[in-house]
């Protein structure tokens, strides 16, 4: 006995010390390079962060940063030069500082009187009859200002030329006509509409104001945003018939930018689901205070807003899909394998996607090892869909939440002309989410709330797959997954069809596909297949189901 214990003593200080030294590290790490991950220290003991962020590369001297973690930052870091000092800011800076500067003796603008270098007059706004304007041109006020009281925004008359009692009531004509009915080329609150918008057929135009007093406005505005969200409804519900071969691209719905937020016809509501009352609450928001809509231009509204409509599986021959296990499941275990490309791997977390290359799948082609950022850059695709944030639940809300809007950004900068579907966090079983404190739909509901915040209805979007796939209480039911998160191979076309039901079309090139390029890569896909499995085809056809 004496000899078996002085055997475990050295073994058993070793333990112990090595234990005290990761306390230690974790403890003077919890606010520099452990910051982003959630700890409870009643439940947790502190060392626990060492191994959460040994996960990622995190170690206590600091984060193992990857070249594509460098080159990410670069791209984050110049597309915010390009915003901070893009020309559409400084013109509206320049605009907005001789408007709001006036001066209290004679109720004038304080831009009136700049000298000819300037290129800009200003009206006498002492009469409350005429609109506040910068005409852009020097000329002077005493022949120009009835003309610019009754004419039409963007009909002016050269300077100096006299006007005849003719052209004074055509154009009276004209500006009860541009009153009675809204310029398209513009929103209701005066925002300007992209000009990518302008050339779009039949659009709706909700929520046009009035002058007059707030109370009127205020009703205005209330009428439009009902009457708004009736419309997108009634064209989420209509039944639309196709001809073969032919698609209907609905016309948008344009709301005006205080509209009370994007509707659910446009994007999907959060799931919600029962809480258990275990979650850890050190990973969810402080005092659970959900972001606000995020200010960043990419995310704010714009007032052009599409609904969700349903789509068949030629939608999907340009999208790419970027994602953690789940999404690798649905390319195995779905028909979209062999019709769209997928970039996923298991562990992937919005702290590592950059870091290695990933495995790559394109139609009629085998996988390859590829970057997301190269994936990215690669190719232009009209859709990108983003689903990652399971493996994230282990660490705080706020800084996931950071690093997943990076991502959009990045996405952004590298497809600019793509749809962006934020895809919110599929839930986990009942049973589960009982015994887990971090796996926890409570953890997850809160997140999704994030991601919905996101998305700005005309070229980002959130939709909620947890709707096809959860019970009533918010559950996955047990029958569908296989070991609690993930969905077992059978259950995978329930994602597949909600994504069928829940797509943008902005246009007719969201329907483009090269049909002939498209059945070539489907048949070699199939032959490749084939070519692999003893047996060959009566081998494929009797192979079971992998769950």
């Amino acid at each position: 006995m004496k000899k078996n214990h002085k055997l475990r003593s050295p073994l058993l200080i070793s333990i112990l010390v090595t234990g005290a030294v990761f306390c230690a590290a974790g403890i003077a790490g919890k606010n520099t390079v452990y910051a982003g991950y959630a700890q409870d220290p009643v439940f947790e003991p502190y060392l626990s962060l060492v191994f959460k962020g040994a996960a990622d590369e995190v170690y206590p001297w600091g984060a193992k940063e990857s070249a594509g973690a460098q080159e990410a930052m670069q791209l984050l870091a110049q597309q915010s030069a390009e915003e901070a000092g893009s020309p559409e800011d400084k013109e509206a800076a320049e605009v907005k500082e001789p408007i709001n500067n006036k001066t209290a003796e004679n109720g004038k603008t304080a831009g009136e009187n700049k000298s000819a270098e300037d290129g800009e007059t200003e009206k006498d706004d002492s009469d409350p009859s005429k609109d506040e304007k910068i005409t852009g041109e020097n000329e002077p006020a005493e022949d120009t200002e009835a003309e610019e009281e009754n004419e039409p925004a963007g009909e002016k008359e050269p300077a100096g030329e006299k006007e005849t009692a003719e052209d004074i009531k055509q154009a009276e004509e004209k500006s009860e006509t541009a009153s009675q009915q809204k310029d398209p080329g513009n929103d209701s609150a005066g925002q300007q509409i992209p000009e990518s918008m302008e050339e779009l057929p039949d659009s709706v135009v909700l929520g046009e104001e009035e002058e007059g007093s707030p109370d009127t406005v205020q009703s205005a505005a209330a009428e439009a945003d009902a009457a708004a969200a009736a419309s997108a409804q009634e064209m989420k519900e209509q039944i639309i018939v196709e001809k073969p071969g032919e698609k209907h691209i609905p016309a948008p719905v344009v709301y005006t930018i205080d509209s009370g937020g994007i509707t659910e016809a446009v994007c999907n509501p959060v799931v919600p689901a029962i809480e258990y009352g275990n979650v850890n609450r050190g990973y969810l928001f402080p005092n659970s205070q959900i972001p606000e809509k995020d200010p960043d231009p990419i995310f704010a509204e714009n007032g052009i807003y599409y609904p969700l409509r349903e789509v068949d599986d030629s939608y999907f021959a340009d999208a790419l899909f970027i994602g953690d296990s789940r999404t690798q499941g649905l390319y195995l275990y779905s028909e979209m394998k062999g019709r769209t490309t997928f970039i996923a791997k298991e562990s992937v977390s919005v702290f590592n996607i950059f870091d290695k290359a990933l495995p790559f799948y394109a139609p009629g082609q085998g996988e390859v090892r590829k970057t997301v950022l190269d994936a990215l850059r690669e190719k232009q695709y009209r859709k990108v869909y983003v689903s990652v944030g399971v493996n994230e639940l282990g660490s705080a809300a706020a800084e996931y939440f950071t690093r997943f809007k990076d991502l959009i950004r990045i996405v952004r900068q590298l497809q600019p002309d793509a749809i962006i579907y934020v895809q919110g966090i599929m839930h986990v079983t009942g049973s589960y989410a009982q015994k887990n404190a971090v796996y926890n739909n409570t953890n997850i509901v809160e997140r999704n709330k994030a991601l919905a915040t996101l998305a700005n209805g005309h070229d980002i979007f959130y939709i909620d797959l947890n709707s096809a796939v959860c019970d009533a209480e918010g559950n996955i039911p047990a029958e569908l997954a296989y070991d609690g998160v993930h969905l077992k191979a059978s259950s995978y076309k329930l994602w597949h069809q909600f994504l069928r039901e829940n797509a943008i079309v902005r246009s007719e090139a969201d329907w483009q596909e090269p049909k002939a390029e498209a059945a070539a890569q489907e048949g070699a896909a199939e032959d490749a297949v084939l070519e692999n499995t003893p047996g060959g085809e009566e081998a494929v056809s009797q192979a079971p189901v992998a769950e």
